[in-house]
């Protein structure tokens, strides 16, 4: 972990400071967005969507959805979008690659097989972009606050996507392969949340972690077919 903050601070360019959205926003739209989001797979099961193998993979694609929901919602009640840039995208793409290097290869010994199949590969680019709104609104949300206030943005985040989950469970059983993923957001919102701090630029933060997240939904549930 130490390596990897020391990689990540070298390579990324110190950037400008932006103007904090106000607190308001920040955190009704953490509170309201997996509220929307559950209600929205809600609503598509009940009009017959199958959500369980949304997407080839099982739940795997209801979770990318979720995250689709609860990132747009939360980035309209931020009503704050920076420009990306095309060097932007390029810093995105290899702070992705030191987070896969520096976590693929443990787990490919200890918790899952971290090589995707071409099925899955398939599947990882569009898993990623529906995670894509969420971590930019975490990454937007926590621009220019200062240190002491990470810990509650990390625990913060944590107990909703727990709560957000297990609320969306209780009226959907049938995607009980979530329980899977709910031990994991405590520790991977962490490190999650120090590359945002150690980026201190939100696009460059929510690409990798939407590439990391949606890589670990493509590897770690069971195809639907």
């Amino acid at each position: 972990m130490l390596l990897l903050t020391a990689v990540i601070s070298s390579i990324v360019p110190r950037q400008p400071h932006f103007k904090k959205v106000p607190a308001l926003r920040r955190w009704s739209g953490l509170l309201l967005a997996p509220l929307v989001a559950g209600g929205s797979l809600i609503f598509l099961s009940q009009g017959g969507v199958e959500l369980a193998s949304l997407g080839g993979v099982q739940v795997g694609g209801a979770i990318g959805l979720w995250f689709f929901v609860a990132g747009i919602t939360w980035l309209a009640l931020l009503a704050r979008l920076p420009r990306p840039t095309l060097q932007i995208a390029k810093l995105g793409l290899i702070l992705f690659a030191l987070l896969w290097v520096a976590f693929g290869a443990m787990a490919q010994v200890v918790w899952l097989q971290w090589w995707l199949i071409p099925t899955r590969l398939q599947l990882w680019l569009p898993l990623a972009a529906a995670c894509l709104p969420w971590f930019l609104a975490s990454g937007i949300a926590q621009q220019e606050t200062k240190s002491k206030e990470r810990f509650g943005w990390w625990f913060a985040q944590s107990a909703i996507l727990i709560g957000g989950f297990l609320l969306t469970l209780n009226f959907l059983p049938q995607l009980g392969f979530m329980f899977l993923l709910l031990p994991l957001f405590p520790p991977l919102i962490a490190v999650l949340s120090l590359v945002v701090a150690l980026v201190k630029e939100a696009w460059i933060a929510a690409l990798a972690s939407a590439l990391f997240f949606g890589w670990i939904l493509a590897a770690g549930f069971p195809l639907s077919s």
